[in-house]
């Protein structure tokens, strides 16, 4: 499958930004019922012209692969060679129906559908035959852009905001969602070099006419407040001079709007963003700036769609969904904000904290604390006029303003040293995955695995442990590293040592990939589980684990090395009760060793068979020449001997010396 834009070519020089998939309702039929269709919208730029362009397919299709009648087997594959399978392609709605139609599951299809098992129909998917057929239709499309256009990286532009609320008059500690007025928006647009801070007026607080009044003023004070600020604690490591972060050339900007016409200033807000179509746009804590903008945009009144979303687009989303689950764990979040917009919104903190997900945590992912320690820039801080935030604005505006600026400049100064964006978008288009899943291993690598097989001649077989309940497997095995064959040693005067040539030394932080790649651990070469049936002794599962196999035991004890329990409970051989008396018996029976075969009794005292090997009831101890006493005893233990072999050794004690551990 090629993806096929319009006007466009394959090869054609193409960056995809975004996928998103909405919802489409589709006019009345003819009894005047309503369906829904599937619009996948694709944001790319032409790296020639710099420009970003959208393509909004409607119904989009899916393409998957089915193994070829002769090429089928009773098992999931990870992957098949390209040869080997044939490809299908159905609008995404009709996916599962399709694929039970091509394998004739149809009547099962629809007695699922009946049953109302919506769930089950998912099932399909785990069919032997079905390949890659379980990817997000996101992914899915990123996946074939990547295959049809050059989709390298290229130069991102950036843009941090930052809103205020006046929360003079609020029932409680803190605002509802929408609850107060929206006092404050200040943006960051990098790439521009520009600020632009939008202020509510209030005719209680006569300060903002103060500041209107002589607001160039007030402008040309605040470009140097920042530079100040953002250079108090960072110099030229060689010149010592003070170090701006390039902000000497940044131009501010402010707008002043009636108490009546906050919707207008929310409005201009997202209609600035709109027009300069930034390609990702930052607030830090995200999680409480868009869906406050949300919620507050809806009591004015107002669809959100309607201000948030750029009216290019012909079908309008705009979602913002919060990770509750991981609400306090900032590097395993998963809020992400859906909008039909030319800009990516992201969550600044989340993309910081995930990033950095395996490291040492921060004690706070506050903007102050990781601008301090990442930048050496602080917020401002304005304890020395008050500690309520709702406060300052009453009584000191103009620090308010400078307040609400600042938070915008100490996000710029992070992403000035760490680049995460730059890491996201690069990561995001070398795995074909979406920005809200870039940070979790199990998708992107799914994705890169996908991308990895394509490029070698073969496709991914589906995920079918997607929803299975983990089911331990006590006993797993694992081989003893101290029984390396002495072949890759390298010898001293003959004797192997535990230096090795030609090895392979894996850092210890890739402890599970250096595992499977040494071992060969994969699916395709799993021989199995030990199965044993029923109960060999009498400990079976004495702590009644519900987990608990005969098979896994069996593994554990072995690798215990307590040879002696092992062969008394999985073996039937003496305890070590037992095979004292055998050791007993042994010397008791013992004669002289000119006569070799020594006649013992069948079984022990308890009725055990002696654990040497019997053949017609006659023993062979093996002996060597006692170099003190002149007299024999035996030096190894009893070995299992066929008739010829016996013979043979009658033969050998009566022509030849014996020497000490001489082989047969």
């Amino acid at each position: 499958m090629q993806l096929k834009l319009t006007a466009r070519q394959p090869g054609d020089d193409l960056t995809i930004m975004n996928t998103m998939v909405k919802k489409w309702r589709l006019p009345p039929d003819e009894n005047g019922k309503s369906k829904y269709t599937q619009c996948m919208t694709i944001i790319y730029k032409d790296n020639k012209t710099g420009m970003k362009h959208k393509e909004e397919i409607m119904n989009p299709a899916y393409e998957y692969f089915i193994a070829k009648p002769d090429k089928r087997v009773a098992y999931n594959r990870t992957y098949a060679p390209l040869n080997s399978v044939d490809a299908h392609d159905t609008p995404h709605l009709f996916l599962e129906s399709d694929i039970c139609d091509k394998l004739g599951y149809t009547s099962w299809y629809k007695e699922t559908i009946r049953s109302g098992d919506f769930r089950k129909i998912k099932d399909i998917h785990k069919h032997p035959d079905v390949f890659m057929s379980d990817n997000t239709l996101e992914d899915h499309y990123r996946f074939w852009f990547n295959n049809t256009y050059t989709n390298q990286i290229c130069q991102i532009s950036k843009a941090f905001f930052d809103i205020e609320v006046d929360g003079i008059d609020i029932a409680g500690d803190f605002p509802e969602p929408g609850e107060a007025p929206v006092n404050a928006i200040t943006i960051v647009f990098q790439d521009r070099m520009e600020t632009y801070t939008f202020l509510l007026r209030n005719p209680r607080n006569p300060q903002i006419a103060e500041l209107e009044a002589n607001i160039q003023q007030n402008l040309a004070e605040l470009k140097q407040f920042v530079l100040a600020h953002v250079s108090e604690n960072n110099h030229n490591s060689e010149t010592k001079e003070p170090f701006y972060f390039g902000l000497e050339n940044m131009k501010f900007n402010v707008a002043f709007y009636d108490e009546d016409d906050e919707y207008r200033m929310i409005r201009e807000f997202f209609k600035l963003v709109n027009s300069y179509k930034p390609d990702f746009c930052l607030a830090w804590n995200e999680a409480f700036d868009l869906p406050y903008l949300i919620a507050r945009i809806e009591r004015l009144g107002r669809k959100p769609e309607n201000v948030i979303c750029h009216p290019d687009f012909k079908v309008k989303e705009c979602f913002y969904y919060v990770d509750d689950r991981n609400k306090d764990v900032f590097d395993e979040r998963n809020d992400f904000f859906s909008c039909s917009s030319y800009t990516v919104w992201l969550d600044q903190m989340i993309q910081f904290a995930s990033r950095r997900k395996g490291q040492t945590k921060y004690l706070s992912y506050g903007l102050d604390a990781i601008g301090t320690i990442i930048a050496k820039v602080k917020k401002l801080d304005y304890k020395d006029i008050t500690t309520q935030i709702e406060l300052l604005p009453y009584k000191n505006y103009k620090t308010f303003f400078f307040y609400n600026v600042c938070d915008t400049i100490v996000q710029y100064c992070i992403e000035y040293y760490t680049q995460d964006l730059e890491y996201v978008f690069s990561k995001c288009l070398m795995n074909n995955t979406r920005y809200a899943k870039i940070h979790r291993q199990t998708v992107y690598l799914a994705n890169r695995g996908q991308q990895v097989l394509w490029d070698r001649g073969y496709v991914k077989g589906n995920n079918i442990n997607y929803d299975n309940v983990a089911q331990p497997y006590p006993g797993a095995f694992v081989a003893d590293p101290l029984q390396v064959n002495d072949k890759s040693r390298v010898f001293l005067n003959g004797n192997p040592t535990n230096v090795f040539e030609n090895l392979v030394d894996s850092d210890y932080k890739s402890l599970y990939p250096s595992i499977m790649r040494q071992f060969n651990v994969f699916p395709y070469v799993q021989i199995g589980l030990i199965i044993i049936a029923g109960k060999i002794h009498d400990k079976h599962n004495r702590t009644h684990y519900e987990h608990y196999t005969a098979g896994g035991q069996f593994c554990e004890d072995l690798q215990s090395h307590q040879w002696l329990e092992f062969g008394t409970r999985w073996l039937g051989l003496p305890n070590f009760n037992q095979l004292v008396t055998y050791i007993r018996d042994l010397y008791t029976y013992e004669i002289q060793p000119r006569h070799p075969i020594a006649r013992l009794p069948e079984t022990m005292d308890d009725g055990c068979r002696y654990p040497f090997t019997q053949y017609q009831k006659y023993y062979f101890p093996l002996y060597e020449k006692h170099t003190e006493g002149g007299y024999y005893r035996p030096f190894i233990n009893e070995v299992e001997m066929s008739e010829e072999l016996i013979q043979k050794l009658q033969e050998w004690k009566e022509n030849v010396a014996v020497t000490p551990n001489q082989s047969f």
